[in-house]
């Protein structure tokens, strides 16, 4: 937990410094792997910032074909979506 204290003046606009990305997620890689797709996170968020959404996108199609046009056949991807384990 990430606690802070500020003090400000009444008529103060307060912004968001940063994007806290919460959420703990789960992916099954092995050690031989060099690479896997754990899939695109995409957090959506309310008027306030809040994280209202956590969603894992499946867009390997559009991955595998950068990847291979990076790589070649020197290496291939895996895909294992990650699996969000707990949202906090």
């Amino acid at each position: 937990m990430d606690a802070r204290i500020r003090m400000v003046a009444p008529d103060a606009v307060i912004r968001p410094a940063n994007a806290p990305l919460h959420g703990v997620f789960g992916v099954n890689v092995q050690p031989e792997e060099r690479a896997v797709y754990i899939g695109t996170i995409r957090y959506h968020r309310d008027a306030f910032f809040s994280t209202v959404k956590v969603e894992v996108m499946d867009q390997f199609a559009q991955a595998q074909e950068a990847f291979q046009h990076k790589f070649g056949g020197r290496l291939s991807l895996r895909k294992e979506l990650a699996v969000l384990l707990h949202p906090e």
